[in-house]
């Protein structure tokens, strides 16, 4: 996707950013519950990676699937690390303690990847913190429904304790922003 579009969705604007209410509830999360490191899956390009670094002051790393998206986002940004990986291999980031998952979920429901994830979250990231930031559609999911078609199914799946959760709403707009965080015990 990265390759033959070069900002597939609008990465490089701040107002994906600052226009988007679960990014700035994950990155208070982070500064309310004195996050010093964490992982960022679903990375893409790196501009909310940064931004959580600049934002919290806490030591911040990219992971994306996409090749293409990380050299770019190594490009964009010298002074951080970004690792192309797959979401089955999150152990080995178990170091930033700390775990997000930026709007990925839905790629990885098949073959059970998030309930692997999950088991994994717990083996690596025992005793840190899950952030997870994730849309909705207002007139029904129409993927993932075995799995859960809102964020309260999400929350009922996940086996960790949740701490908090956000879900906003716009008028106009069918997409519901959710931004939720559990701790891994």
């Amino acid at each position: 996707m990265y390759s033959s579009c070069d900002d597939p969705w609008y990465q490089t604007k701040h107002e994906n950013v600052l226009g988007c209410t679960s990014k700035l509830v994950s990155a208070s999360y982070i500064l309310k519950f004195g996050i010093k490191e964490i992982i960022e899956f679903g990375c893409g390009l790196g501009f909310y990676t940064s931004f959580l670094r600049d934002f919290t002051g806490a030591k911040v790393a990219g992971v994306d699937i996409s090749e293409t998206a990380i050299r770019k986002a190594k490009k964009y940004f010298l002074d951080m690390d970004f690792f192309c990986d797959d979401i089955e291999r999150l152990g080995k980031y178990s170091e930033y303690k700390n775990i997000m998952f930026s709007e990925l979920t839905w790629y990885i429901l098949e073959d059970n990847k998030l309930l692997y994830a999950f088991e994994n979250i717990a083996k690596y990231f025992k005793g840190g913190y899950f952030i997870h930031n994730l849309q909705f559609y207002e007139k029904g999911q129409k993927y993932g429904t075995d799995f859960f078609t809102n964020l309260a199914g999400f929350i009922k799946l996940c086996p960790f304790e949740l701490i908090s959760f956000s879900e906003t709403r716009y008028p106009g707009s069918e997409n519901i922003e959710t931004s939720c965080i559990f701790k891994i015990d």
